[in-house]
């Protein structure tokens, strides 16, 4: 292709994101595969809790379960 060099880079860029966001995908889904089913869920939440709380609408859901999250898992999720 004939692209201006920065659309190249910027091309570049997002490739190489996407596949190590894939990857790491991957990689998460194959670990999960590997543990019990109670420990996936648990492994789940922690996980996905950090990345909810960075939105600010579900971050207001989150923070009305977080305790009853924490009960159901014997865990407190303090985050």
């Amino acid at each position: 292709m004939d692209l201006p060099t920065i659309f190249q880079d910027r091309v570049r860029e997002f490739l190489i994101f996407t596949q190590g966001t894939k990857s790491e995908q991957d990689q998460l889904k194959a670990f999960l595969e590997m543990i019990s089913p109670s420990l996936q869920e648990k492994v789940s939440i922690l996980i996905f809790s950090k990345v909810i709380q960075k939105n600010r609408i579900f971050n207001r859901v989150f923070q009305n379960k977080k305790e009853e999250l924490s009960k159901a898992m014997n865990y407190h999720i303090e985050l």
